[in-house]
């Protein structure tokens, strides 16, 4: 009796990169031709471009409970699944864990304790622990505060690449730059300085827009500071910066500490409107939401756009925009989907799971939530360094 299934490779592969992971895992027992298929970069690369245009969840995040959950995108925002964090994983970091970025089924993840950055593929439940970064030979820099990372995939070379900033405040303040690249499986060095040549002293979480991380960071001065943009391209690691819109430019903040309540919102993400970068602004004495968008980023004619202004009339701080063109807006202890034509937002979800503290437990670098659009993937399906 026949023990194959005769199926041409070309219908398997469009088959194959609609169903979700855990079935891909189980095809590959059908036969030996299947298995070396489905573990293929080739089809994992198909797989994750599907996946990814036709990708319905989001992901929520509780930094302090390090609680993830998985949902739909639909009407009602439905739990998918709980993300099941790696135990050993858990025991190794030792401390609240911050989900940076995700992209194509991977969570580049680091921790409040430890310097050790990890990408988890939870759809796998493989961990890869990255090497560590470089230390700087200076003895008097003993104390890293790492401020943000920044995670995103180049098409064009197949390299996922992890960017880290790190702030040392011993001896004399300094900061440092690095970049790891999958390709090599290394970290290097691309940027180093005096504290305050560098306009990242405080920085929000990133967004990857087609290749390029960008940061809202605090650029420090003597008496007063002031809020910049920091771009950097991961295709030929360099980095700039660039102003807000025009009427958030030019103010003058004054100096405050790392740990100080923002009076403001600054969001960035990438937007529903043609992959461009999109900032929300929040003022909380007036409880406007300002949308702008980025157009002919890095161009000489490079311009910010007002989208939209909404007044939701409550403190609704902006997350994320959902597939439908709506945005993820958290209240108290719950979250809403604002609906930017309508000027009203719906109660999405109400899970004590997933509290969302007040306004004075944020902070601008240290936000207790987060949510990210995210999609299963194969990726790290070889990998053999675990935590």
């Amino acid at each position: 009796m026949k023990d194959t299934v005769d199926i041409c490779e070309e219908l398997l592969i469009e088959i194959m990169k609609r169903l979700p992971v855990k079935y891909i895992l189980r095809c590959r027992s059908v036969q030996k031709s299947w298995y070396r298929l489905l573990r293929s970069p080739y089809f994992i690369s198909i797989h994750s471009r599907y996946q990814h245009s036709f990708n319905n969840h989001l992901l929520f995040h509780n930094r302090i409970k390090n609680y993830f959950s998985l949902r739909f995108d639909d009407k009602q925002c439905k739990e998918h699944y709980d993300l099941q964090f790696p135990k050993n994983l858990a025991a190794d970091i030792e401390g609240a864990v911050v989900a940076y970025e995700t992209c194509n089924g991977l969570i580049c993840l680091s921790a409040t304790r430890k310097v050790k950055v990890y990408l988890w593929n939870p759809a796998l439940r493989v961990v890869d622990v990255l090497p560590d970064p470089p230390v700087p030979s200076d003895d008097s820099l003993f104390t890293p505060i790492t401020l943000s990372l920044a995670f995103g995939y180049l098409s064009k070379t197949n390299d996922y690449k992890v960017i880290k900033y790190e702030t040392y405040f011993e001896g004399r303040s300094q900061f440092f730059v690095y970049v790891y690249s999958s390709s090599t499986d290394s970290w290097k060095t691309v940027l180093k300085g005096k504290a305050g040549e560098f306009a990242c002293n405080k920085l929000s979480n990133s967004v990857v827009v087609n290749g390029i991380a960008y940061w809202v960071a605090n650029l420090y001065g003597l008496l007063s500071s002031q809020r910049v943009i920091v771009c950097f391209d991961m295709e030929n690691d360099t980095i700039r910066e660039i102003m807000l819109p025009p009427p958030y430019s030019e103010k003058s903040l004054p100096p405050t500490g790392f740990d100080e309540p923002a009076k403001s919102d600054l969001l960035l993400e990438n937007s529903i409107f043609s992959e461009l970068l999109s900032l929300f602004y929040f003022d909380r004495s007036t409880c406007v939401l300002h949308i702008w968008v980025l157009e002919n980023a890095g161009a000489s004619n490079e311009v910010w756009t007002k989208k939209k202004s909404l007044n939701f009339e409550r403190h609704w701080r902006p997350m994320c925009f959902r597939t439908n063109g709506e945005i993820v807006l958290r209240g108290c202890r719950k979250f809403l989907s604002g609906d930017l034509e309508k000027n009203e937002a719906k109660d999405i979800v109400d899970d004590d799971s997933l509290d969302a503290f007040n306004w004075e437990g944020d902070f601008i670098n240290h936000p207790h939530q987060g949510i990210n659009r995210f999609e299963e993937s194969l990726v790290l399906l070889d990998v053999r360094r675990q935590a």
